[in-house]
């Protein structure tokens, strides 16, 4: 019974966020949107990082390293072109921090989603996408408004 009423309150909770399109969070422009979509290679020295949000049941920063990326909801993704390096993605939930280390190379084009769990406790991670599933989750939404270019 208690885990029917848990399933109950996440499904009620996921059509209370979709139904009302959920909080606002700064968009990327038009012209951007499309840029991102193209997939350019990133710039000579640098790897390009696309962070695609899945189902996120929170708004909270997502930081990429020392680097404040920007803030994502549902259907709405980033793009940061990085240093090579390894960097800690990072995400508080409500019930933990979701965390992912990317060891980011020079040329290449990196795919992460961010994720919840679909029921209570609200569970977020991150995780690797091949490049044809990362391609189309970018297709399929928005850009963020990113807050800086590292």
């Amino acid at each position: 019974m208690k885990q029917l009423l848990v399933m109950v309150a996440a499904a009620f909770f996921a059509l209370a966020l979709t139904a009302c399109d959920g909080p606002q969070i700064p968009m990327a422009t038009a012209a951007d949107d499309a840029a991102g979509k193209q997939f350019q290679p990133p710039p000579p020295g640098k790897a390009g990082l696309y962070i695609v949000a899945g189902k996120v049941a929170v708004l909270s920063p997502i930081t990429v390293g020392n680097i404040q990326a920007g803030t994502l909801k549902w259907n709405t993704w980033l793009r940061l072109d990085i240093a090579p390096g390894v960097y800690d993605l990072r995400f508080q939930g409500l019930d933990n921090v979701a965390t992912l280390q990317l060891d980011a190379a020079a040329g290449e084009l990196y795919f992460v989603r961010l994720n919840w769990s679909g029921r209570l406790p609200i569970y977020h991670r991150f995780e690797l996408m091949d490049s044809t599933a990362g391609r189309a989750a970018v297709l399929a939404g928005q850009r963020a408004a990113s807050v800086a270019s590292p």
